[in-house]
């Protein structure tokens, strides 16, 4: 497989939460006067990426996993098993549930885990994560009967560098006025539990068969030291750290390696080629490769998105 730092032509969605600063500040050609989200990487039946550089443009992400398997991914898998995606709320979206893998298994729909990173955030801007005590199927009814979810709920300030962990059965809601970047399980399952009464479907059913009711722990992520960079998040699902200095990896690796410029300038050099580090767009760097260099100028921070060792 030939390795270099692959990028992917953006998949946009224009639900009817979203605004203008995926076009306005990150600078975006864009199909709709409303974007709410970009599927940066996706390998979905309602979204696939699509190579935009290199050997393998025009080529989809589902194609080269199938013509390059491991030493795309590092591990065996048919697909790519996460969804990275820039999200814009202008409004705030549906209060919603994912199901997690056991209750997929019981109800049907695909198990989601996120991440949350705060690119930018309005003075208001707001997060529901969780609830603020333990809740009971009744209780949760009642409050959904009365249009009083949002009084049962956790809520977080939203502040520009903030990261946020959402396991699957957590109840939550972005509220208006942050931009976002999104990690999550390759899934586009979600059960709407509240709407703001835009008139959208909702499902109760479902959503009730797949809420975790205990009392949840705080969502907000703290920050670890890892090789003087930060660990914002490790679970089975992803790994995420944040860096505001050079880095320097040797491979092979376990896992497909994602880096997104937050701010600043920098370049990625992967085996002795050297290229600029395109200003939020994450790219992806296939496991084979025996080496990864980022050279990131003073000022600057990108994320890097991974998959954990199997133990």
């Amino acid at each position: 497989m030939q390795r270099y730092p692959i990028y992917f032509s953006p998949v946009y969605k224009d639900y009817t939460w979203g605004g203008e600063k995926i076009s306005t500040h990150l600078g975006r050609s864009v199909p709709f006067s409303r974007v709410a989200e970009s599927w940066e990487i996706a390998d979905h039946k309602d979204g696939m990426s699509i190579v935009e550089n290199g050997v393998y443009q025009d080529a989809s992400l589902s194609e080269l996993i199938q013509e390059h398997g491991t030493d795309l991914m590092g591990r065996k898998g048919e697909k790519f098993p996460l969804l990275i995606k820039i999200l814009d709320a202008r409004s705030s979206l549906s209060i919603q549930v994912h199901p997690d893998e056991k209750s997929a298994l019981r109800v049907g729909g695909e198990p989601k885990t996120e991440m949350w990173y705060v690119m930018e955030a309005e003075p208001n801007a707001g997060l529901l994560i969780g609830f603020r005590e333990k809740a009971t199927l009744s209780s949760f009814v009642k409050a959904s009967e009365e249009n009083r979810v949002v009084e049962i709920m956790e809520r977080y300030r939203a502040r520009r560098g903030d990261a946020f962990f959402i396991p699957g059965g957590t109840i939550h809601a972005i509220l208006h006025g942050g931009l976002i970047f999104e990690v999550q399980q390759n899934s586009n399952t979600t059960y709407r539990i509240y709407d703001w009464e835009r008139g959208r479907p909702l499902h109760l059913k479902e959503a009730s068969e797949v809420l975790i009711w205990e009392k949840s722990a705080s969502a907000r992520c703290i920050p670890g030291k890892v090789h003087g960079g930060q660990t914002l998040h490790t679970s089975s699902h992803f790994a995420m750290e944040k860096w505001t200095q050079s880095l320097c990896l040797r491979g092979p690796f376990s896992s497909f390696q994602v880096f997104f410029l937050l701010e600043g300038h920098a370049s990625i050099e992967v085996e002795g080629n050297k290229t600029r580090l395109a200003s939020t767009r994450a790219c992806l760097v296939p496991a084979s490769a025996e080496e990864i260099a980022i050279e990131l100028e003073q000022g600057g921070t990108y994320l890097r998105v991974f998959l954990p060792e199997v133990e």
